[in-house]
């Protein structure tokens, strides 16, 4: 079974979310665990900040942690799931809000 990390590596547009997460120290978690989803922002997300503040992120490791674990959620969330649900618990201990569009 292909986990998170492969998955990502695989898609080709998460690089620079792979390399936030190893910066952050938690590629292992991503990589060893089969009950979280990770709303994962693409390279073009990334892209539109600004590169300073990319790099600041990248250079501030507890602040990096958490805005990584903010996109983890508990649970194998599937995007049909999203219809269902309003709200997901995520890694870093926030509720994070589901809306429809």
């Amino acid at each position: 079974m292909t986990n998170l990390l492969e998955t990502a590596t695989k898609a080709g547009n998460f690089s620079t979310l792979i390399k936030a997460a190893e910066a952050a120290q938690l590629l292992d978690i991503i990589k060893n665990s089969d009950s979280l989803t990770i709303f994962a922002p693409t390279d073009e997300a990334f892209s539109k900040l600004p590169k300073s503040t990319l790099d600041g992120l990248l250079e501030d490791i507890p602040k990096l942690k958490k805005i990584v674990t903010y996109h983890l959620t508990f649970g194998d969330v599937r995007s049909d799931d999203l219809i269902q649900i309003d709200e997901a618990p995520t890694v870093e201990g926030s509720i994070l809000a589901i809306e429809e569009e």
